[in-house]
């Protein structure tokens, strides 16, 4: 005979195959020693629910010998005839609840922090048509949570949060300025498999928000590069003014030119005619002697 234990969403479950050729699921939501004999293996049995009764039985063509297996949330049991038998539950969806709380109601001052803590968790029961419908109360562990945060001029700041293996998380806040702030923490839902996780969140939290009377520190000013204006000086500091000239100011004298000594051209000149009349006197003194 082959068995394995396997919980999922709707509840812990043995899977026992025997040498009947059949497979038997059986509650296991609490810690039971499956011993006795089933009478009930076809299935028919008051309530399911009951821990220790069988859920339900399968009929195969032949014993079950191998070991069972787990994979992708399918459980897997091979049989005798060659046939291998995969069981996994329908696809249900799994109502989702979350809860949060502020460290801080009503009002609160600037700077200071705002700490939201909640829990995100699917629903304790549901109905099966099993009868068994049984959540797990621990939570929806890493799992993404938004808490939302709407100040005081309706735009949101948003901020990303992921569950522990409880389903429990926490943000932290801290609002810069003066106002009605509101704040809801959400869920947006997802698909695991053959489970559906709808979308689920909280109501809108209002606070206020008023200035710290301890105050915070002034931000350091960038400086500027304007340039100064200079300071109009009084009538006791006016500078003199500079006189303007009158007709009694002596007038400057232009200093005198150098005058150009024109020696050396007369002497050229001189010296010039002189040559010219040598040369024209022995040229006709020539010209009479051939004559």
């Amino acid at each position: 005979a082959s068995s394995i234990y396997f919980n999922d969403f709707q509840g812990p479950k043995f899977y026992l195959g025997d040498d009947v050729d059949s497979i038997t699921i059986v509650n296991a939501t609490t810690p039971t020693l499956v011993t006795a004999a089933f009478p009930q293996l076809t299935g028919s049995v008051a309530n399911p629910a009951v821990a220790g009764n069988a859920i339900s039985a399968y009929v195969t063509g032949g014993p079950v010998f191998s070991s069972a297996c787990v994979y992708n949330d399918t459980l897997y049991m091979g049989t005798q005839d060659g046939v291998i038998n995969a069981f996994r539950d329908p696809e249900v969806t799994a109502p989702m609840t979350i809860s949060a709380q502020a460290s801080k109601t009503v009002t609160m001052w600037t700077d200071e922090n705002l700490t939201i803590a909640g829990k995100l968790q699917p629903s304790t029961t549901l109905d099966y048509n099993t009868g068994l419908g049984i959540y797990p109360t621990a939570g929806l562990a890493n799992t993404t949570v938004t808490v939302v945060f709407v100040q005081p001029d309706n735009t949101n700041v948003l901020i990303n949060t992921t569950t522990d293996n409880s389903g429990n998380f926490i943000v932290n806040y801290v609002p810069q300025t003066v106002g009605s702030y509101n704040w809801l923490a959400e869920y947006t839902g997802q698909n695991k498999g053959y489970i559906d996780y709808p979308q689920a969140f909280t109501s809108y939290t209002n606070i206020n928000v008023t200035q710290n009377p301890n105050g915070s520190p002034a931000p350091t000013q960038t400086p500027t590069t304007n340039a100064t204006a200079t300071p109009t000086p009084s009538e006791s500091t006016s500078p003199t003014a500079t006189p303007t000239a009158t007709e009694s100011a002596p007038t400057p004298t232009a200093t005198p030119a150098p005058a150009t000594d024109y020696t050396v051209y007369y002497v050229l000149i001189a010296v010039i005619v002189i040559i010219v009349i040598v040369v024209g006197a022995l040229m006709y003194m020539r010209r009479g002697k051939k004559a």
